[in-house]
């Protein structure tokens, strides 16, 4: 879920209040101890940077949260 809701916001048109949710979502993120969330701030954190380009099927479609839609 945390993918999609990224996905979602990162897809809208740029605007710096939908760009500071996900900064705080990613600031809140950090201080949990769990691969998959510090896996999910790694790939936040170069989106944001501009290092990992966006794509609808990694972020909503499920890539690159390991789940598959059927």
């Amino acid at each position: 879920m945390l993918y999609y809701i990224v996905g979602t916001i990162f897809g809208q048109p740029r605007s710096q209040e939908p760009m500071s949710r996900i900064a705080t979502f990613v600031e809140k993120a950090r201080g949990v101890n769990h691969g998959d969330i510090k896996r999910w701030v790694k790939e936040v954190d170069s989106l944001l940077k501009g290092t990992r380009k966006y794509s609808y099927d990694e972020w909503r479609g499920g890539k690159l949260a390991g789940y598959e839609f059927t």
